[in-house]
C-alpha cells in the first residue's frame, strides 16, 4: 500500500490571534487544494516540534464542521515555508528551529526565505541580458555613498536589505535648501520631511527602517499614473512537473504621493494589459513581451545563482519611457492581488500550484532523485 503524501505548512503561531495563524484563511484554502491532490496537509509552528519523538503539534482544518483542530502529526514529506516571525529574539529562535528542520534528511522544505535584496541584485546584475533592467544599487555604509548616488541621479531610494511591504523605504530628492525625504517607516506609517544635510538624511533613513543593512538605489520615476506610483507584480510558481510558470500579473497602484505601491500601504490593483494600453498605447505589446521574458528568465537564474526556489513575486517598474525595471524579488509572495483585480480563477491557480509542487517534491524524494526545489 502506497503511503499518502503529507505536507506541513510552517507558520508563526501567535497567542494574540483569535485564529491560530495570521494567514488562516489562506491556509484553509491550501489544505483544501492539498486534499484535491490526495495530500494530507496541516499547519504548524516550528516551536511545536518534538525532535525526540519526531512529531509535530499542528493544526488541520475540518470542512465538515468548519473549524480547526489540533493534534500530533508525524514529520511530513514536504514543508511549505510561510514563516513570517516578529522581529527580535523570537525570530532567531524560530529561524533556528526551521533551519534544523531543513537539515532533516527525510523532509524537504519549499519556500525558502529570500537572501536579501543586495544578494539578489548582485547575482542578477552579472547577466548581460538582465543588467539593463537592474537599477544601480549600492550598500549604504557611509554618508559618502549617499552623496555619490544623489550626485549621480539627483533622486534615490534608501531601503532595507531585508524587508517587505514597502516598510522603511525612503525616497530622497535634492532640493534648493537641502533634501526632500518621504516614505514609510518600519510600522508602514507614511512621512514627509525636508532636511538640510546628508547626515540628517542618513539618520532619518536608519530610524525609518530600523535595520542594520541599508541599500541606496537609483531613483525610478514610477509615479506617472496621474501622480500615483505603480508597479507590476508577477506571481511565478513551479508546477506539478517542477517547471516555472507565470501564474499571473497585476498592477499595484499606491496612494497619491506615496513612494510605494504596496497593497499593505493602502494601494489598489488593476489588470496589467489594460493599464499598459492606456499609458503606452503602441508600446504596450512590447512592454508586455519584455515583462513576460523577464518573469521566466529571472526565476531560472535565481535558481542557479542563489539556490532553488518554488515561487516568487517579481515586482517590476515601468518608467515614463516604457523601460522595464526589476524592483524586487519576493520569495514568499501573497495572492490577494488577484482578488483585487476580481480574478478568483488566478487566485485558485496560485493556491493550487504550491501543493502541486509539494507533491512533485515528495514523489521525487520517494523515487530517490535529487530535489529540484
Amino acid at each position: 500500500m502506497v503511503r499518502s503524501i503529507s505536507v506541513g505548512i510552517m507558520a508563526y503561531r501567535s497567542r494574540k490571534l483569535t485564529m491560530p495563524f495570521a494567514e488562516a484563511s489562506y491556509f484553509r484554502q491550501l489544505i483544501a487544494a492539498a486534499s484535491s491532490l490526495a495530500i494530507k496537509a496541516f499547519v504548524f509552528c516550528p516551536l511545536d516540534i518534538n525532535w525526540h519523538n519526531r512529531t509535530i503539534y499542528g493544526y488541520a482544518y475540518q470542512n465538515s464542521v468548519g473549524s480547526w483542530f489540533a493534534r500530533q502529526f508525524p514529520f511530513p514529506d514536504v514543508v511549505y515555508d510561510r514563516l513570517f516571525p516578529p522581529r527580535g529574539r523570537l525570530a532567531n529562535v524560530l529561524f533556528a528551529a526551521a533551519k534544523r528542520l531543513r537539515r532533516q534528511g527525510n523532509v524537504r522544505l519549499f519556500g525558502r526565505s529570500g537572501r536579501g535584496k543586495w544578494e539578489t541584485y548582485r547575482a542578477l546584475f552579472k547577466h548581460a541580458d538582465l543588467k539593463e533592467h537592474i537599477p544601480h544599487t549600492m550598500i549604504l555604509r557611509h554618508v559618502d555613498d549617499l552623496a555619490f548616488m544623489i550626485k549621480k541621479y539627483g533622486y534615490v531610494f534608501v531601503k532595507p536589505d531585508m524587508g517587505s511591504q514597502g516598510k522603511g523605504v525612503v525616497a530622497i530628492r535634492e532640493i534648493a535648501n537641502g533634501f526632500s525625504c518621504h516614505g514609510r517607516d518600519h510600522q508602514n506609517m507614511p512621512f514627509s520631511v525636508n532636511v538640510t544635510s546628508l547626515n540628517a538624511v542618513l539618520a532619518l533613513a536608519r530610524a525609518a527602517s530600523q535595520r542594520k543593512r541599508l541599500l541606496v538605489q537609483q531613483g525610478l520615476n514610477l509615479n506617472h499614473l496621474r501622480g500615483r506610483t505603480f508597479d507590476i507584480r508577477a506571481v511565478v510558481q513551479k508546477d506539478h512537473e517542477g517547471k516555472w510558470q507565470v501564474t499571473g500579473t497585476a498592477v499595484r497602484m499606491g496612494r497619491p504621493n506615496s513612494v510605494t505601491s504596496n497593497l499593505h500601504g493602502g494601494g489598489s490593483a488593476v489588470r496589467t494589459e489594460g493599464l499598459l494600453r492606456n499609458l503606452f498605447a503602441e508600446k504596450s505589446a512590447d512592454i508586455m513581451a519584455v515583462l513576460s521574458r523577464l518573469a521566466v528568465s529571472i526565476p531560472e537564474l535565481m535558481d542557479r545563482e542563489l539556490g532553488r526556489y518554488g515561487e516568487l513575486g517579481l515586482d517590476f517598474g515601468v518608467d515614463r519611457d516604457g523601460k522595464v525595471w526589476l524592483i524586487e524579488a519576493n520569495s514568499k509572495p501573497g495572492r490577494t492581488i488577484f482578488l483585487h483585480i476580481k480574478d478568483p480563477s488566478l487566485r485558485q491557480v496560485s493556491i493550487l500550484r504550491p501543493m502541486q509542487y509539494c507533491k512533485y517534491l515528495a514523489l521525487e524524494k520517494r523515487s530517490g532523485g535529487e530535489s529540484l526545489g
